[in-house]
């Protein structure tokens, strides 16, 4: 072996023409040796078992998605706002919670910005910072502002009693039309957690452990009625048979205003079940206000996916959003 060694290191680089094929086998030492016996397996070897299917029927799909639906038009925006300044300016006094101010002695940038740890002479308590605004209604050139409120808190005020309101995000909306009509424009989004555990919360959403990532902008249409939604984002902390949601590019909007499938929405609702495992339905509405949409298509139903695969079509209930009974459809 060391006289082959030899030879092979002063052998020169072949040319072009040079045979350079391999040795015959018998001149190649390899090591034969089997693996002595009771040696364990790689610990990264995957012995595959037969996959379960999908814990959730079509039928109970559709169902998830009208329950998420119901809690998409449930969260309110606005209800959190009011009851945030009502209790911030209720609970407080003039040294806590300790408010921030600017060079001239004014709301900080034009909101109440507060940041303590501290107990006023009501017997409630201030712990964390929030950022705030709550316009009233007002008129800005041609348009009038119904509503616009903002806030960015990670913190809890909580009254004498106990009862506390836990805020973990931002919340923002606000709606608008021009002031010779009754059309109305909005947009909103809520990102975080928010929890209430007043008596007076019963009944509320605040009162849910939602955890929220959503965003929207709609129009409504009195004269027609119409209406448009656009929906991205998340919702978790269901208690249905699914216990999250996500919105992806969702927009629904109505024939009087000139959609061309009112009976179905554009975009990806997906639900999560309690193995943790996703079903994405794909609907093929109009993606904006007078898109095309090839007829057969527009039958309300979406196709569901499990793992890749179809499972069959979807025709969930939309009336929690049609028929959205507070803002925005007043």
């Amino acid at each position: 072996m060391l006289t082959l060694l030899l030879s092979l290191g002063c052998t020169p680089e072949p040319s072009l023409t040079q045979d350079i094929s391999p040795e015959p086998a018998d001149t190649i030492a390899t090591d034969s040796a089997e693996p002595e016996e009771g040696d364990d397996p790689s610990e990264y070897i995957y012995d595959a078992e037969e996959e379960d299917g999908p814990l959730l029927s079509v039928g109970e799909i559709e169902e998830s998605i009208r329950e998420v639906l119901e809690v998409v038009t449930w969260t309110s925006p606005m209800e959190l706002s009011a009851i945030y300044d009502e209790l911030r300016i209720n609970s407080g006094d003039d040294d806590c919670p300790y408010y921030y101010k600017d060079s001239d002695g004014e709301n900080y940038y034009g909101t109440d910005y507060w940041g303590d740890s501290c107990t006023s002479d009501s017997g409630s308590t201030f712990s964390g910072y929030g950022q705030s605004y709550n316009y009233v209604p007002y008129i800005s050139g041609s348009y009038i502002y119904d509503d616009q409120a903002y806030i960015n808190s990670y913190g809890s005020i909580t009254d004498r009693l106990g009862a506390s309101l836990d805020l973990s995000g931002s919340f923002y909306h606000y709606s608008y039309g021009y002031t010779t009509s009754d059309t109305r424009y909005g947009y909103a989004y809520l990102i975080g957690d928010a929890r209430w555990s007043a008596e007076d919360a019963e009944g509320s959403w605040l009162a849910d452990e939602y955890s929220l990532d959503l965003t929207y902008s709609w129009g409504y249409y009195p004269s027609y009625p119409g209406y448009y939604i656009d929906l991205s984002g998340s919702v978790s902390g269901l208690t249905g048979a699914t216990n999250s949601a996500l919105f992806e590019s969702f927009y629904l909007s109505s024939a009087s205003i000139g959609s061309d499938c009112e009976l179905e929405p554009s975009g990806t609702v997906s639900v999560r079940d309690a193995e943790g495992e996703w079903y994405h339905v794909e609907f093929q509405g109009p993606a904006w206000n007078g898109a095309p949409v090839f007829g057969p298509d527009c039958d309300g139903c979406g196709e569901a996916y499990y793992r890749g695969e179809p499972m069959g079509s979807v025709c969930p209930d939309l009336s929690p959003i049609t028929q959205w009974e507070n803002r925005p459809w007043q």
